[in-house]
């Protein structure tokens, strides 16, 4: 409530400007538009000509993208004197001047932002093995997640007192996982290891999983030609891919 009153105020002083001794018009209305369409996360299609305009602001140089992109939103009059209002507004604008994309601070963004990392749980079982991860354990350097850090700017950017946008938050564990896992949503927890030479090598911890969180692997050992048969048990665990939500 309270941001919904700051952007209203912030409203006013755009529609006082309008009404004065000049109308604004080409990069000053537009430059006025940025600065109400950012304040909202919910933005009409009117929003895209403007918010195009300002973001096409790029430099090889990250300096003069932030120069050039302040230059423009001063063209916007709304910080001509020293009150406190005027030096909160002026704060805004140094915000946006710095910032990318505010759709990169949404949950739909953020969800498809993928990390790299090493993988934390042990891989050296059969299934693993299968996916190309010999002997390695705790140390699979091609994990992926999803990003549980939004761009830097965004925190400035939704808690300004000038902005109605919603902080997103990060549901899940941070834990990597192997390529495949996460093509699959879920990994293997072995549970424990079976052989022919045993009437019953299930173990009771498999036993009592619903079916649904089942899964084995068997496969036959050649022993100096007494060869034998082998189950792995493991429990599917599945993990939740979308992370970020309001």
């Amino acid at each position: 409530m309270k941001k919904a009153v700051l952007t209203l105020s912030l409203g006013m002083i755009f529609v006082s400007g309008l009404f004065g001794s000049d109308i604004l018009t080409g990069d000053r209305r537009t430059a006025c538009e940025v600065l109400l369409c950012l304040s909202s996360g919910t933005r009409p299609t009117e929003c895209n000509p403007p918010l195009a305009r300002f973001f096409s602001i790029k430099f090889k140089k990250p300096w003069k993208t932030l120069q050039a992109r302040r230059n423009f939103l001063a063209l916007c009059p709304t910080d001509t004197g020293d009150t406190a209002e005027d030096l909160v507004m002026s704060d805004y604008k140094e915000i946006l001047a710095n910032s990318e994309d505010p759709n990169q601070c949404t949950p739909e963004y953020l969800n498809q932002q993928l990390q790299s990392g090493k993988v934390s749980y042990s891989v050296n079982n059969k299934y693993y093995e299968k996916q190309g991860y010999k002997n390695n354990i705790n140390n699979i350097d091609n994990g992926v997640r999803i990003n549980p850090n939004m761009p830097s700017f965004c925190y400035d950017l939704i808690n300004h007192q000038y902005t109605d946008l919603k902080m997103p938050k990060y549901n899940c564990s941070g834990e990597f996982y192997t390529q495949t896992d996460w093509q699959n949503g879920y990994r293997l927890n072995l549970l424990g290891i079976g052989s022919s030479h045993f009437i019953n090598s299930e173990p009771s911890a498999y036993t009592n999983l619903p079916n649904n969180e089942k899964h084995k692997i068997s496969y036959h050992i050649d022993n100096n030609h007494a060869g034998y048969n082998v189950t792995e048990y493991y429990q599917i665990i599945r993990f939740n891919k979308t992370c970020w939500s309001y």
